[in-house]
This record gives C-alpha cells, sequence and structure tokens, in this order.
C-alpha cells in the first residue's frame, strides 16, 4: 500500500503496528508488506546507512533488552540492521536523541531498580492504581517533580553541558538508537542520577496514561 494513501499520520501508525503483530519473530514480510517498508525506509534519516548495499527482505524481530518488536532489514550482503518506523515519520532532533542517550545511559540502574524491588517475588504493589502487577506489567517511572527531565535539566545546568552540542556516535547495525560519543558525559549523568532519582515502580499501562498528560514539568 503506497504511503500517500492514508489520510492522517495515525492511520499510517496504526498500518505499520498491524504490520509487526502479523508476523512471528525471524519470518520474512509478504509482498506487499515488503513494498511498503521499502518505501517507507527511504523516510529514515539515515536510510542511505541502512540500506547499504541494498536490501533482499525484511522480518519482525524482538530486542531483547528490552522485549520491543520491531522491523529489521536483511541486506543483500548477508548483514542486517534494525530500522525505528517512528524514525521514518518524524525525524527526531539532536537534543530529543540526546535525552534518549541519557535515558540508555541509567538503562541498568533502572533495571536493577526494578529487580530489587521484586527480589524474587512474583508481584509488587503498585502505588498508583493500589494493585498488585507482575514483572511484565511493571514500569520503573521517576517520581514527580524529580522527572527524568527534570534531573537532566538539574545536572545540566549543574555541569555546563548544553544538549544541542553533546557529540553523539553514527548510528549503527543492531543498535537501539544512538550513543553519546563522551565518556565525561555519560559518568557525569550516570552519577548524578544515582544520587538523586527517585523511583517507583508502577503498573506500565498506568505510566503510559501520565507520560500523555501533562506533568508541570519544565523541559531541559
Amino acid at each position: 500500500m503506497p504511503l500517500g494513501n492514508f489520510p492522517t499520520q495515525a492511520r499510517l501508525i496504526e498500518h505499520i503496528r498491524a504490520i509487526i503483530a502479523k508476523y512471528p519473530d525471524g519470518l520474512n514480510v509478504d509482498e506487499e508488506d515488503d513494498l511498503f517498508l521499502r518505501a517507507l525506509l527511504q523516510r529514515h534519516r539515515d536510510a542511505i546507512e541502512k540500506i547499504g548495499k541494498g536490501v533482499h527482505y525484511f522480518t519482525i524481530e524482538t530486542e531483547p533488552k528490552y522485549k520491543t518488536r520491531g522491523f529489521w532489514l536483511h541486506r543483500i550482503d548477508g548483514t542486517k540492521t534494525d530500522f525505528s518506523y517512528r524514525m521514518c515519520i518524524r525525524s527526531s532532533s539532536h537534543r530529543e536523541d540526546v535525552l534518549a542517550a541519557l535515558r540508555e545511559a541509567v538503562s541498568e540502574q533502572m533495571i536493577k531498580f526494578r529487580e530489587e524491588t521484586f527480589n524474587g517475588n512474583e508481584h509488587v504493589f503498585c502505588p498508583l492504581t493500589k494493585q498488585q502487577i507482575t514483572r511484565q506489567q511493571a514500569h520503573v517511572d521517576h517520581i514527580y517533580p524529580q522527572t527524568f527531565s527534570q534531573l537532566v535539566k538539574d545536572w545540566s545546568a549543574q555541569e555546563e553541558i548544553n544538549l544541542d552540542t553533546v557529540p553523539l556516535e553514527r548510528s549503527t547495525d543492531g543498535k537501539i538508537g544512538r550513543k553519546i560519543n563522551d565518556a565525561y558525559v555519560v559518568e557525569s549523568f550516570q552519577w548524578y542520577h544515582q544520587e538523586h532519582a527517585h523511583l517507583q515502580v508502577i503498573e506500565k499501562s498506568t505510566n503510559i496514561k501520565m507520560s500523555n498528560k501533562p506533568r508541570q514539568e519544565t523541559q531541559p
């Protein structure tokens, strides 16, 4: 289906998500979806690097760390890489990429907090829904007002770091997102987050609902 056939971005995203749900991991998409994904890929910011020697076929794969499913392209030279459909719909700014990289830099802290909270138990209590939740239902959230954005703002002000000039590595095959290419910046934020973040484990869908509402926080 041509990309121009979708009247709204929401309908386009709905179609993309339907393709992801349609296939089990590792199965080649059919001819119709293949043609659609080739057209979609052309919109990616790093399309030239992603396509490389040329696309052979597409599959859906599960990212092992976050357990999220997404598109992988397999090149004619035998190499493969993932690509984000969101990057094909709306290119992120440098600042948004830096924020995503900072989240990744402290992801191990978040995972450790979740595991320590469960402490071998099958369920924990969600302070917002007042319900017991499983590990699969759990999300680690920053307690307001010390949201992630506020932590980044305070840290960058303290360290006199301009997010717009933080260097990022180039996109590489099989890597979700981009990493910060400055060890001091990464280690500085990891230390600051460890010392100042206040975390809680809440029910995942509740966190999504909260993220769609204004939380009276300032952007970094």
